[in-house]
């Protein structure tokens, strides 16, 4: 059950990301700079929490800054996943742009996890296209200590892609889909958990690496608000267990200073109860 959790979790935090980037769909000559926080929460006493900064530069490039993290439980303890994001590039609404982020991931002494992910986006009234390549390296600590010798260490890459369709103002089209490939990831965790290297933590966290996904998101822009909705599906690596989520969100822009957002959504795996998520948010802009 505390895996499932984890996985609920980060489809929820998954989908909250894309939630704020696909924002730039309202085109416009420049993306202006934000600032955005956002609380939720989810069943079985889980929680999150996100602050991001997008911030335009005067020399016409990007700068974006994010912090976040979930809490949740275990058997084996508290589970408290914290991010760390940072990404530069050109203004995602010209015709051809791209940039370049780094996050880091995980919990410490437990899980740690760090992805460089480049991306070249083509933006046009009608439609968009992204294509997203990520190489990631992960270190799984020893519950038995913290030396170098007691770790392992595995890497992976991924490429993902999202095309936007415009064409039926006011509606609009999202498709994105994902797929991962990892090296030195060994097979027998569950032994390992057995032996007392792994906790149940760390197979927890690792049960939030994906083999692919993809989402299908529809939305209606009817001025001040908007109304949106997604469906995501994906597969866990080392569980190889098939989830999916269900998210709708509405947005209210009362000025074109302030933003806000309730985010509500269900996530389901075979043989699992339904989990539960939601979220608010508060965004101020500014050119």
């Amino acid at each position: 059950m505390s895996r499932l959790i984890l996985l609920l979790v980060d489809a929820f935090l998954i989908a909250a990301a894309s939630v704020a980037s696909a924002q730039s769909g309202d085109f416009q000559f420049h993306l202006p700079s934000s600032l955005t926080s956002g609380f939720g929460a989810a069943s079985y006493d889980s929680y999150s929490a996100q602050f991001n900064a997008n911030l335009g530069l005067r020399t016409g490039y990007r700068l974006g800054l994010g912090v976040g993290g979930s809490w949740g439980k275990s058997d084996d303890g508290a589970i408290v996943i914290n991010s760390n994001r940072v990404s530069f590039g050109t203004d995602p609404l010209n015709l051809f742009s791209g940039s370049l982020g780094y996050e880091r991931w995980g919990q410490a002494s437990v899980l740690q996890t760090e992805t460089l992910s480049p991306s070249i986006m083509f933006s046009h009234e009608h439609f968009s296209a992204e294509v997203t390549p990520s190489i990631r390296s992960i270190a799984w600590f020893s519950r038995m200590g913290g030396t170098s010798d007691r770790r392992l260490y595995a890497r992976s890459q991924g490429l993902s892609g999202s095309l936007g369709l415009f064409f039926l103002s006011p509606v609009s089209l999202r498709f994105s889909a994902a797929t991962y490939t990892y090296f030195d990831v060994p097979s027998d965790f569950e032994n390992l958990a057995l032996a007392g290297f792994l906790s149940l933590t760390s197979l927890n966290l690792g049960s939030g690496f994906l083999d692919h996904s993809y989402s299908a998101e529809l939305g209606v822009n009817l001025g001040k608000w908007s109304l949106t909705g997604e469906y995501y599906s994906a597969r866990a690596f080392i569980d190889k267990i098939d989830f999916s989520a269900i998210t709708v969100w509405t947005d209210y822009a009362p000025s074109n200073a302030w933003g806000y957002r309730l985010l509500a959504g269900q996530t389901s795996a075979p043989d699992n109860p339904v989990t539960y998520q939601s979220e608010l948010s508060l965004s101020y802009y500014w050119q």
